[in-house]
């Protein structure tokens, strides 16, 4: 490993600003109808199972079938494209941003996601037991050990 890691740079990064920003895009074309202004808070869908949808965000309507898009996140809506309301509008268009406060558990998965690598094993797995379990493995074989 030829780079040190600077973790107080990293700590300092998520003290100074520790929200994630979460932009909000249209799925397929229509005409857009906004249900959020900035400022407002929204929720993430909840429940046991997640069977009660988030805030309302938006409608889209597309050939007279009207769609409704909850948000995915909580969070503070920060900026609104209120310039698209009443348009029609293409796939992939943004139409707002979430700001969303990280919990710790978010925080530490984002230092780790920045910190770690992923690298592929040269070789097959090998496993080793204790003596015991491998002298029954060799004696009765890999299927008898239960």
């Amino acid at each position: 490993m030829s780079e040190q890691i600077d973790f107080d740079e990293i700590l300092a990064r998520y003290r100074s600003d520790p929200y994630e920003y979460v932009d909000v895009r249209t799925a397929h074309t229509g005409r857009v109808s906004l249900q959020v202004q900035e400022g407002d808070a929204v929720v993430a869908p909840s429940g046991e199972w997640l069977q009660v949808p988030g805030t309302r965000l938006f409608e889209i309507t597309r050939e007279r079938n009207t769609k409704p898009v909850s948000a995915k996140t909580n969070g503070v809506v920060l900026s609104v494209e209120s310039s698209l309301e009443g348009q029609f509008v293409e796939a992939g268009t943004k139409l707002l941003t979430i700001r969303h406060p990280l919990k710790k558990k978010e925080i530490i998965e984002g230092i780790l996601k920045e910190v770690l690598d992923l690298f592929y094993a040269p070789e097959r797995a090998k496993y080793f037991f204790s003596l015991d379990i491998q002298s029954r493995i060799d004696k009765k074989g890999a299927r008898a050990i239960v």
